[in-house]
């Protein structure tokens, strides 16, 4: 296939007809600079940690034509990233090994998953001192581990109880730990660049340099635990975690309190009502984005304007899931919210408030709202609603008050009426001509509140498409 072909097919536009087949003609292009095409060849990398595919980028790439194949093996970037998971056969792992050389000098970002291995491997034990020859150029570091502890042996060399590893240049590093036995500490207190961490389970036997950190996810922590932990990170900017409660001897709340100047998203997934106790405990003055996941039943409003009160929050971005209806009485203490997306199960006072009250939410540019229930017939939940609300902020009475752009509207149910006649009607076909964004239908993924941290575990080894590996490297 030459080169000029393959462009053809990736980057022109074409007209088709009802079966499919080409109408227009393609224009030839001339070959582009191997600088320029290198630079499309890493916009054509799908994932953070590239997997081994004869179906996608990279590999992909060298079984166009012979230019192509040359231009990506000699494109360092393009190796940069790679998933490694053991146990390896041979075939594999020489792909891993010629995959890291073509990488050259360039900062690497790894993925390294040993949870199906429930014993010590030869593949791991052949694969470790390959790797280790690159470790001053790990710049992100994912950890996927299963049972035990000999991959962190292999790649830390630590006694049996304490692993402290020396990686200089890494910067991001995200573990999963299924099982950490007792007794046994893991340090990473002395990388001296690292600033994003995140973590599956919170434990203190891993340590990280706390004061350095940017960035910290975590998939469960408790309370007392994250505000510790927020004591001892004075330059955190970016929060996500899912706290749960901890039961200590006559339950009772956290005693400290934490004044975060620095602190400007946060993201949490309560467990339930007596994790909210976290709001009492935070200041947080800088914070521009929340995302809140909340508990049912969870008696939220006073909690939130304690806590916006106190803090003198200018928000610019609010996602809350999980409201009954009573969000409108915290709204209203918010006058800076630009983005608002929430999930609820009554979406009518807050339609209602935005339609007639100019002076609530002023600066609101997009409004996204996920119903969680069937809408009741002979609520005030109708189409005039809606459009009112539409045409009010689209074109608003006075230079004071923002124009909402964007208008999502979605639910998991299917077979809503209403959704129908919304889309049909003339008055909102008008404001998506003029410019409004507008989505109104069934959920998907552009719905989801909190993603989760720790996707599925990759296919088993094997299922990959790996193909002439030795040819194409």
């Amino acid at each position: 296939m030459s080169e000029s072909f393959a462009l053809r097919h990736l980057s022109s536009p074409v007209a088709l007809d009802e079966d499919g087949l080409h109408l227009t003609p393609f224009v030839p292009l001339p070959s582009l600079p191997a600088e320029i095409l290198g630079e499309i060849f890493i916009d054509c990398l799908e994932e953070e940690m590239v997997s081994p595919d004869t179906q996608s980028a990279p590999l992909l790439l060298c079984n166009v034509c012979r230019r192509w194949r040359d231009v990506a093996l000699s494109t360092p970037s393009l190796w940069s990233s790679l998933a490694i998971h053991f146990p390896s056969h041979r075939r594999r792992r020489n792909l891993y090994r010629n995959w890291l050389s073509r990488a050259q000098n360039t900062p690497l970002s790894l993925c390294l998953d040993d949870s199906y291995i429930h014993s010590p491997d030869h593949s791991t034990n052949v694969m470790i001192p390959t790797l280790l020859e690159s470790s001053s150029q790990w710049r992100n570091l994912k950890l996927t581990l299963g049972h035990g502890l000999h991959l962190i042996g292999l790649l830390f060399r630590g006694d049996s109880r304490e692993f402290s590893p020396k990686i200089p240049s890494l910067e991001k590093l995200t573990l999963s730990i299924e099982n950490l036995p007792d007794n046994v500490s893991l340090s990473f207190r002395d990388i001296p660049k690292l600033r994003h961490f995140a973590l599956d389970l919170y434990r203190p036997e891993i340590q990280v340099p706390w004061h350095q950190l940017t960035t910290f996810r975590c998939g469960d922590i408790t309370v007392y635990d994250y505000l510790e932990i927020l004591q001892n990170s004075c330059n955190l900017v970016d929060c996500s975690f899912r706290a749960y409660h901890r039961l200590f001897s006559g339950d009772r709340p956290p005693d400290s309190h934490v004044d975060h100047p620095r602190l400007e998203n946060l993201a949490v997934d309560f467990e339930d009502r007596r994790t909210l106790v976290l709001l009492d405990c935070l200041e947080t003055p800088a914070l521009k984005s929340l995302t809140l996941q909340l508990p049912t039943e969870s008696l939220f409003v006073a909690t939130m304007l304690s806590f916006i009160s106190r803090s003198f929050i200018h928000l610019q971005t609010l996602a809350i899931a999980g409201d009954d209806g009573t969000i409108v009485e915290c709204l209203k203490a918010m006058p800076s919210l630009v983005h608002l997306k929430l999930s609820t199960s009554q979406a009518e006072p807050l339609f209602i408030q935005l339609t007639g009250k100019p002076d609530f939410l002023p600066k609101l540019e997009s409004l996204h709202v996920v119903l969680n229930g069937a809408i009741v017939p002979g609520s005030a939940f109708t189409v005039s609603l809606i459009i009112g609300l539409l045409r009010s902020r689209w074109a608003p009475q006075t230079l004071s008050v923002a124009q909402v752009r964007s208008f999502r509207l979605a639910s998991p149910l299917l077979g809503m009426g209403l959704f129908g006649e919304l889309n049909s009607d003339p008055e909102l076909r008008r404001l998506k001509r003029e410019g409004m964004v507008v989505y109104i239908g069934i959920w998907d993924l552009k719905d989801v509140f909190m993603e989760t941290l720790w996707s599925s575990p990759p296919p088993p080894l094997g299922a990959g498409r790996i193909g002439s590996i030795s040819r194409l490297l």
